[in-house]
């Protein structure tokens, strides 16, 4: 499921460590961003509607250090372990988290700023 998001990174209720999102649509329903818990096989991250009771996935302790984005885990160690994998395809990536034996797969810095402009100049 792809779905494209307007606004990431708001505190959940109760000023949570939830991350929020909401759909790039009409609708204003939000989604809780999740990493899939270490006992689970899966590695993609995505969002959960508010009607998901999924259990083998971690929707709370996201931090940001800096401007990178990170989960800090209940024994307080701050850790950010997001990385992609290229899909079937061309250009189009999956953002996984905790493994890096997938073929092909690239460590990325998830952050709250824009990309800089750095390459605008080159040809």
């Amino acid at each position: 499921m792809s779905l494209a998001y307007r606004r990431l990174v708001t505190k959940g209720p109760d000023d949570s460590s939830q991350w929020q999102a909401t759909q790039n649509t009409s609708s204003s329903t939000n989604s809780t961003f999740f990493v899939p818990a270490a006992s689970t096989d899966s590695h993609q991250v995505g969002f959960l509607s508010s009607s998901d009771s999924s259990t083998d996935v971690t929707t709370s302790g996201f931090v940001l250090f800096g401007h990178l984005a990170c989960l800090k885990t209940s024994g307080g160690k701050v850790q950010s372990l997001f990385y992609a994998v290229p899909s079937d395809v061309d250009g189009i990536w999956s953002l996984n988290w905790n493994s890096t034996d997938e073929s092909g797969s690239v460590s990325v810095a998830l952050k709250d700023t824009p990309p800089s402009n750095s390459r605008s100049g080159a040809k």
